[in-house]
């Protein structure tokens, strides 16, 4: 559901959704805990809002410092920051060095339960989180969750064409052509919701990436995921076509990078049409 349709079900139903506890807010976020952004950095207070502020604010150019005095001065928090996830993609747990063969060592001081090396070849993050509670290890955290920037002309993956955006051809959850342009922030986050689709992420400088992904984040996939084509506004110094990227490994990735003016996605912007190998489903 939508944040409306939550409030809506509420009222109907006469039930009260809980309130947010203490937490450190994540002002990375443009709005607050229920309001919607209406225009590019303009938040929209919900229907129940009692504060003694403005139903609308311009926060795109508050610094965190302005955001929390507001919220305090008006009684709408932030959305509490999200604890950490780990970094499934990593192949060993914190503190073990991965051997050849996707073989992890563990650490000399390591007196869990388990043998001091472990087989991870093959290994899928539901495999690794049980390895995590068997044998008393975790693996990394991610310390840059992405905040999806709903103001983007396109969702992340797609082509922008013009006043449409084109999804790539793995795509077929909703129409694979879309003009997004009459849409507010918030429409265009239900409709991603609703879609199955993710928009960019704010910055890419503070996430943690994922070099899973078939191509650099803004090029647009085709060819099976064997091939990249770069956005229209591309200077780099490398083919703006590009292929067999899913054949290099993380390393080879990551020094493309500096070498193409390129960065890779942040986990959370690649959905499951876009991951190599995926098959797409009709909802």
């Amino acid at each position: 559901m939508s944040i409306e349709q939550k409030l809506a079900y509420a009222s109907a139903c006469s039930v009260v959704f809980p309130c947010q506890e203490e937490c450190a807010q994540d002002f990375r976020q443009h709005c607050p805990s229920l309001w919607r952004e209406v225009g590019d950095g303009v938040c929209s207070a919900p229907l129940q809002y009692e504060g003694g502020c403005s139903r609308r604010v311009a926060v795109a150019e508050m610094s965190e410092s302005d955001k929390h005095t507001w919220s305090i001065r008006c009684g709408a928090r932030w959305p509490c920051r999200a604890a950490n996830k780990r970094n499934y993609e990593d192949v060993c747990p914190s503190g073990w060095t991965l051997q050849s063969g996707k073989v992890c060592a563990a650490d000399p001081k390591y007196n869990g339960p388990c043998e001091h090396k472990a087989y991870m070849s093959g290994a899928t993050a539901a495999d690794k989180k049980a390895f995590e509670t068997a044998c008393h290890v975790e693996w990394p955290a991610r310390h840059g969750a992405c905040v999806h920037d709903y103001a983007a002309a396109c969702p992340f993956g797609w082509h922008h064409d013009g006043d449409e955006c084109i999804a790539p051809l793995t795509y077929e959850a909703c129409s694979n052509r879309k003009s997004f342009s009459t849409m507010t922030p918030a429409a265009k986050e239900d409709w991603a919701k609703n879609c199955k689709v993710e928009f960019p992420c704010q910055d890419r400088d503070a996430c943690d990436k994922t070099h899973a992904a078939p191509c650099p984040a803004d090029w647009y996939t085709f060819n099976g995921g064997m091939s990249c084509a770069a956005p229209s506004d591309y200077a780099g110094a490398c083919a703006p076509v590009l292929h067999g990227l899913t054949d290099k490994s993380a390393e080879d990735k990551a020094a493309l990078e500096a070498k193409c003016a390129i960065r890779w996605p942040c986990a959370g912007e690649v959905y499951s049409v876009l991951e190599i190998g995926s098959r797409p489903t009709r909802s």
